[in-house]
């Protein structure tokens, strides 16, 4: 059945249209993870952690003009459902100007983005000491405004609220950000502000403002990031994230760590949770490479919005991958 799909998609791939050009890309992968709770109870198995399939297409449009898409599917592997994967819609002018659809989940901003440092080889602090990603359908516009700097705002939907007024509720509430980039050199950085609606007064999770930065350096024989995440709710109570990301470069081999840290103030219960993540990268190919990851944190679990969910924690867990991509 896999082999009878990834020839149908090829073909779609090959005759989207005379004045589009498509691609089909993916990965596969398999590995072996073990985890150890707080309990001292040992969890652990292999099996594929990927198998995924996108299409991309891109249309010149004339006069400077271009459209990029594409779209994807997770799981398909052995007894797994099928899932759709992000979707992605951005028109591009002569200008540089671009305004962008998407829906989906996007990279962790810390342990997947510019604070990381590209130390995500496999698994982030995201999910385990930071909060997981969430997924949003969005609208944004940006454009160029000096040499390497990038202005845009952005109009966001969680899931639960998209097509409706904006509820009460972290999950739910619809939000605006705007968000200056700068990358030249060995240098990138952003820093970003948002809004939300729907807030609901006197309720601690109910946010009302986030404050986002973070900036990586390359120094050639590593590279180095640091980034905050910084969440104000409706009573005044805040939730903070924090990361410092580290990678080194030794040929075919790249080691590479995140630190991360979580605070609460104005909660009932304030708590704080510390973390670390290390791994190494060894690249087979420029298609195939291997990871190792070791990751361990403690203090008090807390939810998005802060708020303690368990008592002290103290765990660790090991992972093994391998990885194709094409």
């Amino acid at each position: 059945m896999m082999k009878k799909t990834l020839v149908a998609l090829a073909a779609v791939a090959v005759t989207g249209g005379a004045f589009a050009q498509s691609v089909m890309t993916g990965s596969l992968g398999f590995g072996y993870v073990s985890t150890t709770s707080n309990a001292g109870v040992v969890t652990s198995g292999m099996g594929t952690s990927d198998a995924d399939i996108f299409l991309g297409v891109t249309e010149d449009l004339g006069d400077g003009m271009s459209l990029s898409g594409s779209f994807g599917f997770n799981g398909g592997y052995e007894g797994a459902t099928v899932t759709g994967q992000d979707v992605k819609l951005g028109l591009k002018t002569a200008s540089g100007v671009a305004v962008n659809f998407y829906s989906g989940v996007a990279s962790h901003y810390l342990a997947g983005g510019v604070a990381s440092a590209g130390s995500a080889f496999d698994y982030g602090l995201d999910s385990l000491v930071l909060a997981a990603a969430s997924g949003a359908d969005s609208i944004s516009v940006s454009m160029p405004v000096m040499a390497g700097v990038t202005l845009s705002v952005t109009h966001a939907e969680p899931a639960a609220s998209s097509y409706g007024t904006g509820a009460a509720g972290l999950g739910t509430q619809r939000y605006n950000i705007a968000n200056v980039a700068y990358a030249a050199g060995a240098l990138a950085a952003n820093v970003s502000y948002r809004s939300y609606d729907g807030q609901v007064a006197g309720s601690t999770s109910s946010a009302s403002q986030k404050v986002r930065a973070s900036a990586s350096y390359d120094l050639g024989l590593a590279k180095i990031g640091a980034g905050i995440d910084s969440t104000t709710y409706v009573p005044g109570n805040v939730y903070t994230e924090s990361l410092v990301g580290v990678t080194v470069p030794l040929g075919k081999l790249t080691l590479g760590a995140q630190f991360g840290q979580v605070g609460t103030t104005g909660y009932s219960t304030n708590s704080d949770q510390t973390g670390a993540l290390y791994g190494a990268k060894y690249d087979l190919s420029k298609r195939t490479y291997m990871t190792a990851q070791y990751y361990s944190y403690t203090g008090s679990i807390k939810g998005s919005t802060g708020a303690v969910t368990s008592g002290t924690q103290n765990a660790t867990g090991t992972i093994f991958t391998i990885y194709n991509t094409f």
